[in-house]
């Protein structure tokens, strides 16, 4: 396994956690939703700091010295992008989502408060 395969089965693995815990949240029984392990994955994510991050990931494999010497694990890493880009879209439509409930709390309890 080259490098850059190694790290997109990283990144892979990764999303699907993700995944999993969306879905989790997002099928939840009851009012009340444990968002903390997915807040917690998310924070991971966002600012990674574990061996470097993700600057690592950018300085190694998204340079356009690593792209010339390595056209056949470019296209790869197209493919893989391609594939996980209907993932981050559903992400994003899903944080809506959760920021419309929250802004439905808020006007609910300023309602209730005066």
């Amino acid at each position: 396994m080259t490098p850059i395969e190694n790290a997109a089965l990283s990144i892979i693995n990764k999303n699907d956690e993700l995944k999993e815990k969306i879905d989790s949240v997002q099928n939840a029984p009851g009012d009340v939703v444990d968002v903390g392990p997915l807040s917690m994955l998310l924070n991971g994510v966002i600012d990674a700091a574990v061996n470097g991050g993700t600057s690592k990931y950018i300085s190694a494999f998204l340079c356009e010295e690593f792209a010339q010497e390595h056209t056949d694990d470019v296209i790869k890493i197209i493919n893989i992008n391609i594939s996980n880009c209907f993932f981050y879209f559903n992400f994003i439509m899903i944080i809506i989502n959760i920021i419309m409930i929250i802004i439905n709390m808020m006007i609910i309890i300023v309602n209730i408060l005066f």
